[in-house]
């Protein structure tokens, strides 16, 4: 009868850790070094354009919005969604052309504004078009959680992510 004991009470033990976030893979939001990078063939060539590139933070309350926002007007100065957006500023062009990078101890995490995000979305003012890429702030994406350097290229057309992002564990 005593086994019997011993086996309900380490069963109930594992229950109590798989319910209070042990076997959980609950997300859990980071803070990231982002470095921005142009393409060397860009970056190298006799023309470099001017390329403004914005890092902004959106709450979940918002992601609709910035993911069907059309960007065709964003950049403009008279762009309400970007004066309003707290934002980290890049730009590249002639005789500018060196990584940039938004450091996971810039101050700019801890605002209201990005304090809570999930997602960042890096937004560029490229010669074909602004675009945009998401990333995830969820540390489960990244090769070594919060202390993860995410890279990210800008062409001429394209912004593309660099650092290998981990798919989410199937639960």
């Amino acid at each position: 009868m005593s086994s019997m004991w011993k086996v309900m009470a380490l069963v109930g033990v594992v229950l109590m850790a798989c319910f209070s976030g042990g076997c959980s893979s609950k997300p859990k939001m980071g803070r990231y070094t982002i470095e921005v990078s142009l393409d060397p063939s860009l970056a190298n060539s006799a023309r470099v354009p001017t390329i403004d590139v914005d890092l902004v933070a959106v709450q979940p309350a918002n992601e609709a919005q910035w993911e069907s926002y059309d960007l065709g007007g964003y950049f403009a100065a008279s762009d309400a969604l970007r004066m309003g957006a707290v934002r980290h500023v890049m730009q590249f062009g002639p005789g500018n052309t060196a990584p940039r990078s938004l450091n996971a101890g810039d101050d700019l995490w801890g605002s209201p504004s990005w304090s809570g995000a999930r997602k960042v979305y890096v937004l560029a003012n490229l010669p074909g078009g602004p675009q945009r890429l998401i990333i995830p702030l969820d540390t489960r994406h990244w090769e070594g959680g919060n202390r993860s350097t995410i890279r990210v290229q800008v062409q001429s057309a394209s912004i593309s992510l660099l650092t290998q992002q981990k798919p989410l564990p199937v639960e």
